[in-house]
């Protein structure tokens, strides 16, 4: 079922769903929200905060079920819910009108710091055109301005060369989470029935997705790891926090 929903789903969705599923892998994080202290901490180094940290604090809705149920089991509100956060960060991320730029940090939940994330570009929309054309000249402004992204050589084969890309860590998740409760053999079997054929066909391909998704969960816990320990460090039973934004100084009482 899972993977005929990744076979329909768009980039963007599927993007979500990496990410979510692998931040329910790594997250410690059950709480509906940051203390006073922890957010004043992350204030002081907002360069920490990033979309994996969003995910694995944020709650649409306080949702009892965020982080605890699979994606596609989530309710759509939510999963709508977190649509509409993607395109709004996304917008908002080459949008230099958009409020959050005037910010020292970036709402949780929201993605990484403008500031240290982004680069400030005069662009000139054409007026007349389809989409598809103006995208085509964005391309190529970034492949100018960025240089090419390495094996991404057109825009339409990059952009399936990122789709298959995501669904294959997602199932290589699905083969580490299945070989957690079962061997080999009874994993080919049990994905066989639920999908009509297995996940893999050969041991030593399980024994590989295996690895991989542990490597892509030690990477995210790397990610994670100055964060937990700057959270650590925060003050308690705090009651305000100021920041300047002109010196960057971080006071609270």
């Amino acid at each position: 079922m899972f993977d005929r929903l990744l076979e329909s789903a768009p980039l963007s969705t599927i993007r979500i769903c990496r990410l979510y599923e692998y931040a329910r892998e790594v997250t410690v994080w059950p709480k509906n929200s940051l203390s006073l202290g922890e957010m004043a901490m992350l204030l002081s180094r907002p360069e920490l905060i990033t979309p994996l940290f969003g995910f694995c604090i944020t709650k649409p809705g306080c949702s009892g079920d965020w982080l605890r149920k699979p994606y596609f089991k989530l309710s759509s509100r939510i999963r709508d819910d977190l649509d509409k956060l993607y395109d709004s960060h996304c917008g908002a991320l080459i949008d230099p009108s958009h409020p959050l730029h005037e910010l020292p940090f970036v709402p949780v939940g929201q993605g990484p710091p403008f500031a240290a994330s982004t680069q400030a570009v005069k662009l000139h929309l054409p007026r007349t055109g389809s989409n598809q054309f103006r995208r085509e000249c964005f391309d190529v402004f970034l492949r100018q301005r960025f240089g090419a992204d390495e094996n991404q050589s057109i825009s339409a084969e990059g952009g399936k060369a990122e789709i298959r890309q995501l669904k294959n860590d997602l199932r290589y998740l699905g083969a580490l989470r299945l070989l957690r409760y079962m061997n080999v053999r009874e994993a080919i079997r049990y994905s066989r029935s639920k999908l009509g054929a297995p996940l893999y066909a050969h041991p030593s391909r399980w024994s590989s997705a295996k690895g991989a998704a542990t490597r892509i969960i030690e990477n995210f816990q790397d990610e994670l790891r100055p964060l937990k320990e700057l959270l650590a460090q925060a003050p308690r039973e705090i009651t305000s926090v100021q920041y300047d934004s002109a010196t960057g100084e971080l006071k609270y009482s």
